[in-house]
């Protein structure tokens, strides 16, 4: 049985989820599958801007359009993987309420590198104060869709 499946029963029985948070793991999982999606389509994306930098003229405007293609589609990467972070959030949350979690996933993220005594739960507190990547992922998505 896949881990969404799992996860799908197990909510539906939590005395905390609902429809609220079933909502957000129906929105992880499809989120999952576009971004894996997104994922697979990557090294065709690059090999294809690679191939039309290399062949255009410097003052060639057409060729702006691909640039625009592509800025597009790592937007849509970045901004997928982070609403992922944030439903996972909305569901710890929800996990361990007398833990009274932020419900944004980097303001969690801080709060567990800052809280070093607290264990919410060993494996999900260890897995998150070894996730340096996120960080990188937010500046990047950050900088992509505002500025």
């Amino acid at each position: 049985m896949e881990n969404f499946e799992l996860l799908k029963i197990f909510m539906h029985k939590w005395k905390y989820g609902g429809r609220k948070y079933n909502k957000f793991c129906i929105s992880i999982h499809y989120k999952t599958q576009f971004h894996n999606y997104f994922l697979s389509q990557l090294d065709h994306h690059v090999s294809e801007l690679n191939k039309q930098i290399n062949s255009i003229e410097k003052d060639d405007i057409m060729a702006m359009d691909n640039h625009f293609k592509i800025i597009a589609y790592f937007e849509a990467l970045l901004s997928n993987a982070y609403s992922i972070m944030e439903d996972i959030a909305k569901i710890t949350f929800a996990f361990f309420p007398k833990f009274n979690l932020p419900q944004r996933f980097h303001d969690q993220l801080d709060w567990l590198l800052k809280e070093k005594n607290i264990k919410v739960d060993p494996e999900y507190t260890e897995y998150l104060r070894n996730m340096t990547w996120y960080y990188e992922l937010r500046e990047m998505r950050t900088e992509c869709i505002h500025f």
